[in-house]
């Protein structure tokens, strides 16, 4: 190879390493202004009420489960509410949702960051750091779990299945207990 051509290789290698080095500086100084946003944004906070939403609702909903089972069954028997409360405890788990916080913070500053410069993002940064800023934060965070409760109607449904789930196995251990009894009783006669 010819010095010239060499030096030229050289000259275009060298640039590729500096480009890629400072894309890749450039990557890590945009994402870590993205977590400062998300944290000054709030958004952990607002994912995590998201995310316990569908088990706080089913805690609430425990102890008017429990006296509509006493009411309709007439129900004194340990065992029984033994089952209810396992029973009850998988009803709470299949509401886990398939991510953390975290995962949807991520999700949300990779989509967000995708879309913005990172000069672009100094300026959001500025805004959220100033007065206005922090009181449009504010009103956001008051205002976005009214707004993931009305966008989150399906999470109702997924619900209401598994409490009608969790229903139908504990009226279904109900039956067959009882099934149980009255043969042990005819047997015993």
């Amino acid at each position: 190879m010819r010095p010239l051509s060499k030096a030229i290789c050289a000259s275009l290698i060298f640039i590729l390493i500096i480009v890629s080095t400072s894309v890749f500086g450039d990557q890590n100084s945009k994402a870590a202004k993205l977590n400062e946003l998300m944290e000054l944004s709030g958004m952990v906070k607002i994912m995590e009420k998201a995310r316990n939403k569908n088990k706080v609702q089913a805690l609430q909903y425990k102890q008017q489960v429990m006296k509509q089972f006493e009411q309709n069954f007439n129900i004194d028997d340990p065992k029984v509410w033994k089952y209810f409360e396992s029973e009850y405890q998988k009803f709470i788990a299949s509401l886990e949702p398939k991510w953390s916080s975290e995962e949807a913070v991520q999700k949300y500053a990779d989509l967000y960051g995708s879309r913005m410069t990172e000069e672009e993002i100094d300026k959001v940064l500025e805004f959220e750091k100033s007065e206005v800023g922090k009181k449009s934060t504010a009103v956001s965070n008051e205002v976005v779990p009214l707004w993931l409760d009305y966008l989150t109607k399906e999470s109702d449904a997924q619900f209401s299945e598994g409490l009608q789930k969790f229903a139908a196995n504990l009226k279904s251990f109900i039956a067959e207990k009882n099934k149980k009894q009255k043969i042990q009783k005819e047997l015993q006669k």
